[in-house]
């Protein structure tokens, strides 16, 4: 963060970041929806995160990136030391169904509380142009995740109503979070935004689809295609680690 002011000096350097971020949050989410080992599901996670934490600085948004480091820790924590308890629950329950389109159109009531939640902290206004329309998109995309896994396990008309609030919520303590940030630090407030372009956007759209598909179960039925079948195998592939890596004979471990 200390490299900040400079950073925001080249928009071509920015950019770059936002890209390097994108490809890292995109891979990271994709490689975690094919991993069965609960250990490299956690660590393609990570890397997903770290990619949109890039995604944020590419856009100028250094406060809401070290709130979203923060919050990510916290969060990770507790899904270590949770692992062992979810790969024995994973062995005896079915895993989610797919959400019903009535299902996604609730989630995305839950979104926009979200968003609106955290735009009414943090004082933002909703621009297309600006950059804070960024971190509303991805507001409103996890207040949307949040209500869609609630109601997902909590189906009735009650479980609605309390994951509205819930999503509320997240949205009203990840803008506290952003402003804390920023009184902390003074500095970061100070710094001008660069203006969303077409490659923030088309970002944005790609990560709003992937959303939509990944949660409506679209994406089982591109599998089973010969291209689905041919991208799966590479993308699985390549999140492997490296056959130099590995060690495959105890011995070959050194004490």
């Amino acid at each position: 963060m200390k490299f900040a002011p400079l950073m925001m000096l080249y928009p071509g350097l920015l950019s770059v970041l936002f890209i390097v971020g994108s490809i890292s949050a995109l891979l990271g989410t994709i490689w975690k929806l094919m991993q069965h080992d609960i250990k490299k599901m956690l660590a393609c996670s990570t890397m997903a995160q770290m990619g949109f934490m890039m995604m944020q600085c590419g856009v100028g948004l250094f406060a809401a990136a070290i709130a979203h480091l923060c919050w990510h820790g916290l969060f990770k924590a507790y899904l270590f030391l949770s692992s062992g308890s979810a790969v024995k629950q994973k062995k005896s329950d079915a895993s989610f169904s797919k959400a019903s389109p009535m299902m996604l159109i609730t989630s995305l009531v839950g979104g926009m509380a979200a968003m609106f939640c955290f735009a009414l902290v943090t004082n933002k206004t909703i621009s297309l142009y600006q950059a804070s329309a960024f971190v509303l998109f991805f507001a409103f995309i996890a207040g949307a995740q949040l209500m869609l896994t609630w109601i997902r396990v909590h189906q009735t008309v009650l479980s609605r109503v309390s994951g509205l609030v819930l999503a509320s919520f997240s949205g009203i303590m990840y803008g506290a979070s952003i402003q804390l940030i920023q009184w902390l630090i003074p500095g970061l407030s100070t710094l001008q935004a660069p203006h969303l372009s077409l490659i923030h956007w088309a970002m944005m759209s790609l990560f709003g689809v992937f959303w939509a598909v990944f949660n409506l179960g679209s994406h089982k039925t591109m599998s089973q295609s010969k291209l689905g079948c041919w991208l799966y195998m590479n993308l699985f592939n390549s999140s492997q680690p490296s056959r130099k890596t590995m060690t495959a004979l105890r011995n070959d471990y050194n004490y």
